[in-house]
């Protein structure tokens, strides 16, 4: 894509500088993935990952409640409650770092090297 004619974005400064001629923006899960954010960073933009939910849309939140039946059906239902949280978090973060991963090897140039920059759109709701 010829970008000529639009002056980029610069963010941060020094060593941390990066110039990108546009932002995609995080449109939550399944939508702002890999394979979107990856072929906006090779075009110069700076792609994003949304965050949320991303154990649940691929399957590891099911796997570790499995996995983790036992220890399940025998708590009671405050410890239920932990159990649950612990293993949504636990899957959410093993997901967001393979998205993540999948993005910059999906972002390489011909050597193999990664292009672009990727920005993440973590959100979390509070209790």
């Amino acid at each position: 894509m010829d970008y000529n004619n639009i002056p980029p974005i610069t963010i941060g400064s020094g060593n941390s500088e990066v110039r990108v001629h546009g932002i995609q923006g995080g449109m939550g899960v399944k939508i702002s993935g890999k394979r979107l954010s990856s072929a906006c960073m090779k075009n110069g933009l700076l792609g994003v990952i949304a965050s949320v939910g991303l154990g649940v849309a691929n399957d590891r939140f099911a796997k570790e409640l499995i996995e983790n039946e036992r220890r399940i059906t025998d708590a009671s239902s405050e410890e239920r409650k932990i159990i649950f949280e612990e293993l949504y978090v636990k899957a959410n973060v093993a997901a967001f770092i393979d998205e993540i991963q999948a993005a910059r090897v999906l972002s390489q140039d011909e050597s193999g090297n990664p292009r672009g920059v990727l920005g993440v759109n973590v959100m979390c709701a509070l209790r």
